[in-house]
């Protein structure tokens, strides 16, 4: 690997490190402000620095005091006093400082030298790993933009006062309650009756719709794409399983209600048919709909791609198709990679962009083709189950392996509702997904579905 050095040394503030840990030894509150703000043992830059922090740690983790004694004491346990400077240096730490040092001011210095180094550190593995020519420089640019977002999400403030946060909460909270009340507050979610019982996909939200195999899930991500672009909301739809021209077709046949039979062989359509499509490519062309198709990703390139595509093309939306394809190195199966997919759906949904991420089901035994999903046979239900606000699942009912029409879309999870229930739903010749009863009927939240799932 090629040697490379820094000329100038790595940035740091030797006197900011020395007054936080002095202040520390004054006053050990002190030590909750340094870890409030995310401070590490390796964000001080001297190593006698980082091993009397990590005493410090330790001393507070056992919850004693913090002082010249008892970090001695520690420092002589793990036979570390001499090599950090012994008593004297300990003593020198405090000279000078009031007997309750503000130390804000001093956080922020010593925070910022730290991710200066991680900065450099990261740009100087970069080269080297450029200049071996061992990856590709996509595989490169991958690693290092996690590790970036990873070395700025350690500089994150701590807690706010409620008096800071409430005024927006606040404004929020009035916004929505004076929101027409024909509208939903969030991103569509499939089907009005849907929308209804959940108000949409809220802000910061994970939405997981499963679904077995052949059950409609991809035709359902590009309804919800659809449907919310044409409300004006930017859709970043990624593709892990179908190539981006296979979905402008499945894009055309829903908004021109082309039956799926016709559309696979265009020389069978209609001139009115062919005439309908080429109205839904006009449309299609001005929604805000951005489609990416890269297959093989890693949960790294995809929280890339989707950390860029909310801060650069500020998408409202994400749909994932579909979750258990992202990559995750190291992973022996199925189960041992789900937790790191739901992490990582779960923290773009959180801090970049609302997400609706579509998942797998097992498939149902062939005894029992009709046995109602539940949310224990998502595969990897437990990290999903977590990860997510909102969970629905798809049902195609059968009868002697022929679909009957009369499908079900469950509500398997919704932290502010307690009350499960089933959607009767149907799925249209050109692959849309429409409610099954109007309010003439049973309404679909009254069945006892639990009943009939038993």
């Amino acid at each position: 690997m090629t040697d490379l050095t820094f000329d100038t040394g790595l940035p740091a503030n030797v006197d900011a490190e020395r007054t936080l840990l002095g202040a520390i030894l004054l006053d050990n509150m002190a030590f909750y402000e340094v870890q409030e703000v995310g401070i590490k043992a390796d964000d001080f830059s001297l190593d006698s620095h980082r091993r009397i922090f990590l005493r410090m740690m330790d001393l507070a983790d056992t919850s004693h005091t913090i002082d010249i004694q008892t970090l001695a004491y520690e420092l002589d346990r793990n036979k570390e006093r001499d090599t950090i400077g012994g008593m004297a240096y300990l003593a020198s730490l405090t000279e000078g400082l009031p007997r309750r040092p503000v130390i804000r001011e001093y956080l922020r210095i010593v925070r910022d030298k730290a991710l200066a180094r991680r900065l450099m550190i990261i740009s100087n593995e970069a080269i080297s790993r450029a200049a071996d020519g061992m990856e590709t420089a996509e595989q490169i640019a991958a690693g290092m933009s996690e590790q970036i977002l990873n070395a700025g999400a350690r500089v994150n403030a701590g807690g706010k006062m409620v008096s800071e946060t409430i005024v927006d909460a606040a404004n929020q909270f009035e916004k929505d309650a004076d929101s027409p009340s024909g509208e939903i507050l969030g991103a569509h979610l499939l089907t009005p009756e849907i929308d209804r019982v959940t108000a949409g996909l809220m802000g910061e939200e994970l939405c997981i719709l499963a679904g077995r195999p052949s059950s409609g899930k991809t035709e359902a991500g590009l309804q919800i794409a659809l449907k919310n672009a044409r409300r004006g909301l930017r859709v970043h739809f990624q593709s892990l399983e179908m190539r981006t021209q296979q979905l402008h077709r499945r894009l055309w046949r829903l908004m021109a209600g082309i039956p799926v039979s016709a559309m696979r062989d265009p020389r069978c359509l209609t001139p009115d048919q062919r005439q309908a499509v080429r109205f839904a490519q006009e449309e299609l062309a001005d929604l805000p709909i951005c489609i990416d198709d890269t297959h093989e990703l890693t949960v790294t390139d995809f929280r890339s791609r989707a950390v860029l595509a909310a801060k650069r093309w500020k998408a409202d939306l994400m749909i994932v198709d579909y979750a258990q394809l992202l990559l995750v190195p190291r992973a022996r199966n199925i189960i041992d990679a789900a937790p790191k997919q739901a992490e990582t759906l779960r923290h773009i949904a959180r801090d970049y962009c609302r997400m609706v991420a579509l998942a797998q089901i097992r498939r149902a035994p062939p005894m029992d083709l009709n046995r109602y999903p539940d949310v224990e046979d998502i595969l990897g239900s437990s990290a999903f189950e977590q990860a997510a606000q909102v969970i629905l699942m798809l049902h195609r009912s059968r009868q002697e392996k022929q679909y009957t029409g009369e499908d079900f879309c469950f509500l398997g999870k919704m932290r502010e509702l307690q009350d499960l229930r089933s959607f009767g739903i149907s799925a249209q010749k050109w692959g849309e997904f429409k409610d099954r009863y109007d309010e003439a009927r049973e309404a679909p939240s009254s069945r006892n579905w639990q009943a009939e799932r038993d």
